[in-house]
């Protein structure tokens, strides 16, 4: 799978879950991945650093990003080429 993939394939999921509707709002998905980065922090203390949790994150990103139907992969090209560039 590619991301644009995994992307479309993860939010149809948790639609299809009910976790996601035509209401949920931006906080929701911000405060969705607030409890996803507690729950990388709790696990880098109880154990190693469970990778699943990081995976989690960047799922709710993808998500939170197709429901406002914004081109994250485009975005992400562009913030990749502005960071090669910077000079700090």
């Amino acid at each position: 799978m590619d991301i644009k993939e995994i992307q479309e394939r993860n939010y149809e999921a948790t639609v299809k879950r009910g976790q996601i509707t035509k209401e949920t709002k931006d906080i929701q998905f911000i405060n969705k991945i607030f409890d996803e980065v507690d729950e990388l922090h709790s696990s880098n203390y109880e154990k190693n650093l469970d990778p699943k949790e990081l995976a989690d994150i960047i799922l709710v990103c993808l998500s939170f990003a197709k429901h406002k139907n914004i081109d994250i992969i485009k975005v992400m090209q562009e913030k990749v080429i502005f960071n090669e560039n910077r000079k700090d």
